[in-house]
């Protein structure tokens, strides 16, 4: 049985848009500092580098911290650095499939194909793991049933 007041989809979002803050200020300056089509692999990087890093060490991103939220195990033990990045992975990979078919779709100049990959990348998913979160008794997102995590209340 997981511990605690369990998170619900608001606190959760506006972690998410906080940490989304923090996230988009490291890729301005990124940007700003190095050039080239790698760049948007570098993002990814600094995504997943940040959700494991915060996630495995503290339990919390920032966004999380300001909040007063935490991941913990099913079991309500600390999050290690696996459950963070198990998280992170399963939160990555749609996106990876939907970005790679609005690359696809930029290249091959097909606008139709290339705001449905914009709109299933940006919205979808996110829309998705909000409505699993909202329904699932535990309010576990797809990420935190995968990790056998959960995201808890601390005030």
């Amino acid at each position: 049985m997981i511990p605690g007041e369990k998170a619900g989809v608001r606190p959760r979002a506006w972690a998410l848009l906080i940490d989304l803050i923090v996230l988009s200020i490291i890729q301005v300056v990124a940007v700003a500092l190095l050039q080239g089509a790698w760049i948007a692999g570098f993002n990814l990087l600094v995504w997943i580098a940040y959700s494991v890093t915060f996630d495995g060490g503290r339990g919390a991103t920032p966004g999380k911290i300001l909040l007063g939220l935490k991941i913990v195990r099913t079991d309500g033990s600390a999050v290690d650095y696996h459950q963070a990045f198990v998280r992170c992975l399963v939160k990555v990979i749609p996106l990876l499939l939907f970005s790679s078919l609005t690359s696809y779709a930029f290249f091959a100049q097909n606008p139709t194909l290339l705001r449905a990959g914009l709109v299933a990348a940006g919205l979808l998913f996110p829309l998705l793991s909000a409505i699993a979160v909202a329904r699932h008794p535990c309010r576990q997102a797809p990420h935190d049933r995968a990790a056998r995590t959960c995201v808890i209340r601390l005030f």
